[in-house]
Order: C-alpha cells, then structure tokens, then sequence
C-alpha cells in the first residue's frame, strides 16, 4: 500500500505541471513559489487552517471560497487564487504542502540550482561557506543554494544534505559509526 506521502505527490504532480507551465508563461515562477510556500507554511503553523483543510464534513465550494478569500485579502496573485480555488473544489486541499514542494523541486531543476542544508558544529566564515558551495557546485554541475545551520551537538565538522542525500563529516558521526562497527555482530551463526 503507497504511503500518504507518495499518494499526495501522486496527486499533486498534475497539478504542479500544470500550474508551473501556466507560471512560465506568466513569468511569475517566483511569485507562485512564494505564495504556495506561505500557503503551506499557514497550512502547518495554524489549527484552524489545518481543519478547514482536513474537515470532510465542509463542502469543497466552501473551503474554496474561504481559502480564496484568505488569498485575495494577502493580495495575491490571480493565477494562484484561480489554483487553489481548482485545487479545493477538485477536494485536494491536503496536499497543498506537498504540491508546494513539488513547484520549488521543479523551479530549482529548471534553474539548475541545488538547495542544500549544511548544519555545522562551528559558525562557518563566509569564505567557507563559499569554498564549500563552490566545491558542491564543482562536484555536481549545479549552481548550490546553501542554507548553513549551527548544530553544537555535531562537536566538529558539518553534515550536508541535498534531497534524499546525506554526507555526515561531522565528529558526531564518526563515533556513532564506530559505535555500530564495535557492537557484536546480532547475525552470527
């Protein structure tokens, strides 16, 4: 069985495609990313939004009108108004966070940039912090958006982390690594 998680990307890239396409032609890509990433923000950081979203008992036209008129009042743009109120009549407002991902994912690949996560031990210099996103930049061909993050627990070093991608440099790491190569094997014969 998909989780709900693979159902909803499932769900949402149609829409995403099909509201990225109608984004270009606009040349308002950057204007949609940020209204769908205030949308799923709100759809995370407020109870209330979060029930009107999920409660079943509320007629799709309803919440479309209601989320609708949430968009016109933080003025924004016609084409999302038009998406959401699409997206909640066709009763998919639950996927909303995701379809947000999805818009950005698809925005980066267009623009061939590579959002990362560095969390490292220390406060990192900015000409660290370029060394390293030029050295990503190098290693895989994209432009690096870095977004570097202060972890004391990591003790030294960094951990990076692009999409499913995980590189642990970090001292933190290490020992757990050598913890598990220490224990008894739990599959001996």
């Amino acid at each position: 069985m998909a989780s709900s998680s693979t159902a909803q990307t499932t769900v949402a890239e149609p829409y995403v495609a099909a509201l990225f396409a109608l984004a270009r032609e606009a040349n308002a890509l950057d204007t949609i990313a940020q209204e769908l990433a205030q949308l799923a923000e709100l759809s995370g950081a407020s109870a209330e939004f979060g029930r009107l979203i999920a409660d079943p008992t509320i007629a799709p036209a309803a919440k479309a009108e209601t989320v609708v008129g949430i968009l016109k009042s933080a003025k924004a743009s016609d084409l999302t108004q038009r998406f959401v109120e699409r997206v909640a009549l066709n009763g998919r407002l639950d996927a909303l966070p995701v379809m947000s991902r999805l818009f950005n994912e698809k925005l980066a690949e267009e623009r061939n940039e590579l959002h990362v996560q560095i969390t490292s031990a220390k406060t990192l210099s900015a000409a660290q912090q370029k060394q390293l996103a030029d050295s990503l930049a190098k290693a895989t061909g994209k432009t690096v958006v870095p977004n570097v993050t202060i972890d004391p627990s990591l003790i030294a070093g960094l951990v990076i982390r692009a999409g499913s991608r995980m590189l642990d440099y970090s001292l933190q790491g290490k020992l757990r690594q050598m913890a598990l190569a220490l224990q008894p094997s739990r599959f001996t014969a």
